[in-house]
Formats: C-alpha cells, structure tokens, sequence
C-alpha cells in the first residue's frame, strides 16, 4: 500500500468521525425534543434586507428601455466571396491529413496567414481565406 493511499484511508477515516458526530448529535436534538428555531430576521424570497436595493429589480427595470437589435447567441452570417483579387492560387498539395496549397508561389496550410487572411480550409480544389468579417474562396482552374 503505498503512503498516497494511506493518506486518502486516513482522511477518509476522519470524515467518517466526523459524520458519526454531527449524527449523533442530532439524534440527541431530536430526542429531547427540541427543534431549532428561526432565526431572527429571516428574509422571505424576493425580500430585499432592509434599507437595501434588490438588485433584480434594478436590473429588470434598466433592461426595460434596452432595443435588442440582434440575438448575442445567434453566429453572425459569414459571406463567401468568389472575386477577383491579390491572391492567385497556383496549386493544391492534397494530401488527406496535411493538405497544403501554392498561394501567390508561397506553400500555406490551414492556419497560415497570406495577405491579412487566414486559410482555414484546403479542399482539393479549392482554399478558403478568412479576414475577420468574410470567407474568400479561391479555386482551381482545371
């Protein structure tokens, strides 16, 4: 046995005193027939302390004049564009694990930077380069 596993007995053995304690305690409580009381001042769900703010109530009623102008859950839409452009793709070195591609004669893969855009997908054919706000798709011309 090796001195981690006797350290997770040992524990293990504390936690049990422990929970024979706090049982046996409470057995004592109940025969005597005392029950805990109230504490004093209990506040009641959606009761705010006194003197303080609820602090839901104050939220819902700043959100009440907010204009939702779009979902902040929804993905934002990304636009392909096929056009014209600085970057010319020359070739594809496909390759099922690790594709790469010949763009303006340099050799990128996925993840590469040309230009300011990212390649984020090698197909056969096909690359396809992201700048931040829109997906650009350069083909092969067979």
């Amino acid at each position: 046995m090796t001195s981690k596993d006797k350290i997770k007995i040992g524990f293990t053995g504390i936690l049990f005193i422990v929970f024979v304690l706090v049982l046996v305690s409470s057995l004592n409580t109940i025969r005597r027939g005392r029950r805990p009381s109230p504490a004093a001042g209990v506040i009641q769900p959606g009761q705010a302390w006194p003197g303080e703010i609820n602090l839901y109530s104050l939220v819902e009623e700043m959100a009440k004049d907010l204009k939702v102008e779009r979902d902040p859950f929804d993905k934002p839409k990304l636009i392909i564009r096929e056009e014209a452009s600085e970057l010319t793709l020359s070739g594809i070195i496909w390759d099922k694990n690790n594709p790469k591609a010949v763009v303006n004669n340099l050799i990128v893969e996925v993840g590469d930077t040309v230009k300011g855009k990212k390649v984020i997908e090698i197909g056969r054919d096909y690359i396809i380069l992201f700048d931040g706000e829109s997906q650009q798709k350069l083909s092969l011309d067979f």
